[in-house]
């Protein structure tokens, strides 16, 4: 640790002079999220934003702004606990949109997958993990962890934190929005970029 600490505290030394000018930039957009985040409700619509759940509720969250590729936001929850690093530059709330989004196309090639539409239905009504996933529907562990990681990334599923263990629940919600725009296509335009490749 030690070692690491002698290799890293010379670049952080170096760095923030240099970064200071774009934190000054970027102050408005910091006090929007530090607003934002002082919400009675914030906890409530992070977990929503995230589509997170869990049998309790979270007993801390911990959010830091980052200034270096402002526009991604990461985090995790490890016992009950949260952990942000949000971009600056990430919109506080999501802006609606007329063009289908990106990950409608990614949910739609994924729904095409017979095998991962039995991993949804095998979900839609209780949440299970990668493991009781696997064993229910006789499918190799490692095709589950991947799928399960390609469908919560398209929206197609919510986590949740049942006991402290990470399990996912089908996302109703997103298959609704899914359905309905597809009733709708004629009220939607391609996007710019013409979507995903197929």
């Amino acid at each position: 640790m030690e070692q690491l600490k002698a290799i890293i505290a010379p670049v952080a030394a170096e760095l923030e002079p240099l970064l200071l000018p774009w934190a000054q930039l970027a102050e408005p957009l910091a006090r929007i999220w530090e607003a934002h985040y002082s919400q009675p409700d914030a906890v409530e619509t992070w977990c929503k934003r995230v589509r997170y759940r869990e049998d309790k509720p979270l007993e801390a969250m911990r959010v830091q702004l980052r200034y270096l590729r402002p526009k991604l936001a990461l985090g995790m929850v490890l016992e009950y606990k949260a952990f942000c690093h949000i971009g600056v530059a990430v919109p506080v709330v999501k802006p609606e949109t007329e063009t289908f989004q990106q990950w409608e196309y990614q949910a739609l090639r994924l729904l095409g997958s017979e095998a991962r539409m039995r991993m949804l239905w095998a979900m839609l009504d209780k949440p299970m993990s990668a493991r009781e996933l696997s064993q229910q529907l006789d499918m190799h562990l490692g095709v589950v962890c991947r799928d399960l990681g390609n469908l919560f990334n398209s929206r197609l599923l919510l986590a949740e934190s049942v006991k402290g263990r990470n399990r996912y629940r089908t996302n109703r919600e997103s298959l609704d929005t899914l359905a309905r725009h597809l009733m709708e296509m004629e009220k939607f335009k391609p996007s710019e970029t013409g979507g995903a490749e197929a």
